[in-house]
């Protein structure tokens, strides 16, 4: 008489659904790291792009400053900047308020498109009476922009002085 042996080398279908269950777990977590690294590097150019035009304010601010002390010097209060006429207007943006709402006016607002995709950011430049110095003023640029449904910000600022007459 014949004798059969079991052969148990094979792999069983509960081993194959682990394993795959494994596998898919795995894969989704990298689909969700992949995300999310994309959203930080939307999130890191947009916040670059946002302290450029802060920057670019503080230029402007000196600018001004160096064609135009005697009026630079009576300026205080937020400001918009004519990028076109590289001057100051006065703004009803209130970079101190909170939460931050835009104004109705689009006086701050500079628009422009990332990757294919439009954004908005709001710039104000807020010019103040420096305590202590005369012939000093505070100078802070803030830049705004809607980030996924809450407003984000960053501000840069300086003391611009009058150094030439």
């Amino acid at each position: 008489m014949k004798t059969f042996r079991l052969n148990n080398t094979g792999i069983s279908l509960i081993e194959i659904v682990i394993a795959a269950g494994l596998l898919l777990l795995v894969g989704a977590a990298l689909v969700q790291l992949g995300i999310s690294s994309l959203r930080t590097a939307d999130s890191s150019r947009t916040r670059a792009i946002a302290l450029q035009l802060a920057d670019e304010s503080l230029e402007i601010s000196r600018y001004i400053r160096d064609n135009d002390p005697n009026t630079f010097f009576t300026l205080s209060g937020n400001y918009s900047i004519n990028t076109t006429t590289d001057a100051f207007t006065s703004s009803n943006c209130n970079p101190t308020s909170t939460p931050f709402s835009p104004p109705a006016s689009n006086s701050c607002e500079v628009s422009m498109s990332l990757s294919g995709a439009p954004i908005t950011f709001w710039r104000v430049v807020n010019i103040r009476n420096t305590t202590g110095l005369t012939n000093a003023k505070d100078v802070t640029a803030y830049v705004f922009w809607n980030n996924e449904g809450t407003y984000s910000n960053v501000s840069t600022s300086t003391i611009l002085t009058r150094w030439k007459n």
